[in-house]
Protein backbone atom coordinates (compact mmCIF):
# COMPACT_ATOMS: atom_id res chain seq x y z
CA UNK A 1 0.00 0.00 0.00
CA UNK A 2 2.67 2.32 0.75
CA UNK A 3 4.18 1.28 -2.60
CA UNK A 4 1.02 2.36 -4.36
CA UNK A 5 0.79 5.80 -2.12
CA UNK A 6 4.91 6.35 -3.19
CA UNK A 7 3.44 5.69 -7.20
CA UNK A 8 0.87 8.35 -7.06
CA UNK A 9 2.60 10.72 -5.02
CA UNK A 10 5.53 10.65 -7.65
CA UNK A 11 2.84 10.64 -10.76
CA UNK A 12 0.79 13.86 -8.91
CA UNK A 13 3.81 16.06 -9.28
CA UNK A 14 2.89 16.32 -13.29
CA UNK A 15 -0.58 17.06 -14.42
CA UNK A 16 -2.84 14.41 -15.47
CA UNK A 17 -0.97 11.57 -15.01
CA UNK A 18 -2.38 10.04 -12.10
CA UNK A 19 -5.36 9.50 -14.72
CA UNK A 20 -3.24 7.80 -16.74
CA UNK A 21 -1.50 5.38 -14.40
CA UNK A 22 -4.94 4.16 -12.93
CA UNK A 23 -8.03 3.62 -14.75
CA UNK A 24 -9.82 6.78 -13.44
CA UNK A 25 -12.47 9.08 -15.53
CA UNK A 26 -9.85 11.55 -17.83
CA UNK A 27 -11.23 13.97 -15.65
CA UNK A 28 -10.68 12.53 -12.60
CA UNK A 29 -8.07 15.25 -11.64
CA UNK A 30 -10.05 17.99 -12.50
CA UNK A 31 -12.73 17.28 -9.50
CA UNK A 32 -9.84 15.21 -6.90
CA UNK A 33 -7.35 17.06 -5.34
CA UNK A 34 -4.88 14.24 -5.84
CA UNK A 35 -1.86 15.94 -4.29
CA UNK A 36 -3.72 16.96 -1.12
CA UNK A 37 -5.02 13.15 -0.70
CA UNK A 38 -2.52 11.52 -1.48
CA UNK A 39 -0.68 12.86 1.79
CA UNK A 40 -3.44 12.97 3.84
CA UNK A 41 -3.41 10.40 6.96
CA UNK A 42 -6.37 9.05 6.01
CA UNK A 43 -4.98 8.57 2.55
CA UNK A 44 -4.83 4.78 2.74
CA UNK A 45 -8.59 4.22 4.25
CA UNK A 46 -9.19 5.02 0.78
CA UNK A 47 -7.62 2.01 -0.55
CA UNK A 48 -7.96 -1.35 1.22
CA UNK A 49 -6.16 -4.14 0.34
CA UNK A 50 -7.98 -8.08 -0.04
CA UNK A 51 -6.54 -11.16 -0.30
CA UNK A 52 -6.69 -14.21 1.48
CA UNK A 53 -4.65 -14.92 4.90
CA UNK A 54 -2.95 -18.26 5.33
CA UNK A 55 -0.47 -19.28 8.04
CA UNK A 56 2.66 -18.41 6.22
CA UNK A 57 1.48 -15.89 3.90
CA UNK A 58 -1.05 -13.32 2.81
CA UNK A 59 -2.20 -13.45 -1.15
CA UNK A 60 -2.76 -10.11 -2.54
CA UNK A 61 -5.84 -11.09 -4.52
CA UNK A 62 -6.92 -7.05 -5.16
CA UNK A 63 -7.32 -3.15 -3.93
CA UNK A 64 -10.25 -2.12 -3.43
CA UNK A 65 -11.24 1.46 -3.83
CA UNK A 66 -14.77 3.28 -4.85
CA UNK A 67 -17.40 0.81 -4.47
CA UNK A 68 -15.42 -1.86 -3.09
CA UNK A 69 -14.73 -0.03 0.26
CA UNK A 70 -18.01 0.08 1.08
CA UNK A 71 -17.95 -3.46 0.45
CA UNK A 72 -14.82 -3.95 1.97
CA UNK A 73 -15.43 -1.90 4.87
CA UNK A 74 -19.08 -3.83 5.78
CA UNK A 75 -16.99 -6.80 5.48
CA UNK A 76 -14.61 -5.48 7.95
CA UNK A 77 -17.57 -4.88 10.49
CA UNK A 78 -19.41 -7.87 9.90
CA UNK A 79 -16.41 -10.53 10.38
CA UNK A 80 -15.04 -8.49 13.57
CA UNK A 81 -15.92 -11.53 15.98
CA UNK A 82 -14.72 -14.49 13.38
CA UNK A 83 -11.39 -12.58 13.41
CA UNK A 84 -11.38 -11.93 17.31
CA UNK A 85 -11.06 -15.65 17.27
CA UNK A 86 -9.64 -16.77 13.93
CA UNK A 87 -6.87 -19.67 14.95
CA UNK A 88 -4.40 -17.83 12.64
CA UNK A 89 -4.39 -14.47 14.35
CA UNK A 90 -3.89 -16.22 17.69
CA UNK A 91 -0.99 -18.30 16.56
CA UNK A 92 0.12 -14.50 15.55
CA UNK A 93 -0.60 -13.11 18.46
CA UNK A 94 -1.81 -10.34 16.97
CA UNK A 95 -4.25 -7.61 19.39
CA UNK A 96 -7.13 -7.29 17.25
CA UNK A 97 -8.26 -4.57 19.35
CA UNK A 98 -5.68 -2.83 18.04
CA UNK A 99 -5.14 -3.32 14.60
CA UNK A 100 -8.93 -4.00 13.87
CA UNK A 101 -9.44 -0.22 13.23
CA UNK A 102 -12.58 -0.78 11.25
CA UNK A 103 -14.49 2.47 10.19
CA UNK A 104 -17.79 1.84 12.20
CA UNK A 105 -16.20 0.46 15.27
CA UNK A 106 -16.14 3.03 18.12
Amino acid sequence: MNDLRNEIRAAAARDYAVTHLLPFHPEFEDCIDVVDGVWSSAFLSHFRPDGFLFEDRFILSEINFGNGIMVSCGYTEATADYWQHHPVIKQLGWDVDRLHRGPCLG
